[in-house]
């Protein structure tokens, strides 16, 4: 095997960059939403505008009398810089030796797919990122891997983060329906003009809240004996498959609201206080929680990506993710392929999102 081949073309940041942007990513659930609008930067910091959009009425006039003057927007505009998620593996020349069995690739073909298997593991792991920054985007608060905070958009906006709506699961007397049409209702009235005739709330449940949900009297009794009662059922894909399936354990929809049963990590303590635990350990939804945002509310959800870090990238539009080869010119010992991306994940109405717990002491 000849490390002169890393000199290919193939191998050239351009080349490496736009073969992974052509693999088919196996997005998680958030990322798979389409929640998050794409604000096109070329800078390294992404400019954030919050507006106060109400309304008044305006009072009868005469003819010939002067106009009631409009008010002005209150703006607040803020700056904040991307993160850069980076990540490599380097590769000795012992591991690519004696790979391609005679009479079969090229050199060169070879080469390719032996890197292109650690360009995807690789990018796998920056999806995987992405994904769990989105979910503390929709949760209002988005972590990195370590524990630390990226950007508490509550904070930022200075919001006061709404108490725990107290659904009273464990009650069997509790209104469910009218709990969900209260949530509907306070998200929809913080979003406003952004509500549109397709948007809707979505909850992501832990375990216990989901099942709680599903099980509650009042709602096995609203299916009981009625065409709809294989829903229950099909919150488990027992009658058909959900569009979001991917990224959850099952969906169901009750009072205005689909709610889902978010799967996240393996290792991750579904039973541990928010912000108990970081990287895998802290990616879901705490057992007895649910979490409410709006979906198809243009502007509420907004995502930047900054161009790469090289003279080949500057002031150019950023790509979500950037490829490219190292190798060692001095002693061809090994090779490095790495992957880069500039990443924030924006909630503009941090006010919109909401937290319900199953029962008061959850």
């Amino acid at each position: 095997m000849h490390m002169d081949i890393f000199n290919d073309d193939a191998f050239s940041a351009t080349s490496m960059t736009t073969a992974i942007e052509t693999y088919e990513y196996q997005p998680g659930l958030i990322s798979s939403m389409n929640l998050f609008d794409n604000v096109p930067i070329a800078t390294t910091t992404v400019s954030v505008e919050k507006r106060g959009n109400g309304f008044e009425l305006i009072p009868t006039t005469l003819r010939g009398e002067p106009l009631a003057e409009g008010r002005r927007d209150d703006r607040n505009i803020r700056m904040f810089p991307t993160r850069r998620i980076a990540k490599g593996h380097t590769l000795q020349a012992s591991e690519i030796q004696n790979v391609r069995a005679f009479g079969t690739e090229s050199e060169l073909e070879t080469a390719i797919g032996y890197v292109a298997r650690y360009q995807q593991r690789l990018m796998r792991e920056v999806e995987a990122t992405w994904e769990f920054m989105r979910l503390g985007a929709v949760f209002g608060k988005v972590m990195d891997a370590s524990g630390s905070v990226v950007v508490d958009w509550f904070n930022e906006w200075t919001i006061t983060r709404p108490a725990a709506i107290d659904f009273a699961l464990d009650t069997a007397g509790t209104n469910v329906e009218q709990k969900c049409r209260d949530v509907l209702r306070r998200v929809q009235d913080v979003v406003d003009e952004r509500w549109l005739p397709n948007s809707s709330v979505v909850g992501l449940a832990g375990d216990s809240f989901f099942d709680k949900l599903t099980g509650h009297a009042k709602v096995t009794d609203t299916y009981l004996n009625q065409s709809q009662a294989n829903t229950l059922n099909r919150a488990f894909g027992v009658a058909t498959q959900s569009g979001f399936r991917a990224g959850s354990y099952a969906t169901f929809e009750y009072g205005g609201i689909l709610f889902i049963n978010y799967k996240g990590s393996k290792t991750f303590k579904k039973t541990d206080a928010e912000g108990d635990n970081s990287g895998k350990e802290a990616f879901g939804v705490r057992s007895t929680r649910c979490k409410f945002f709006p979906i198809n509310a243009p502007g509420v959800f907004q995502e930047a990506f900054a161009p790469g870090e090289s003279f080949e990238w500057a002031n150019t539009i950023g790509r979500p993710v950037y490829s490219l080869i190292l190798r060692d010119k001095d002693r061809d010992f090994w090779m490095r392929p790495e992957v880069y991306s500039y990443p924030l994940f924006i909630c503009t109405v941090p006010e919109a999102l909401f937290e319900a717990k199953e029962s008061a002491s959850a």
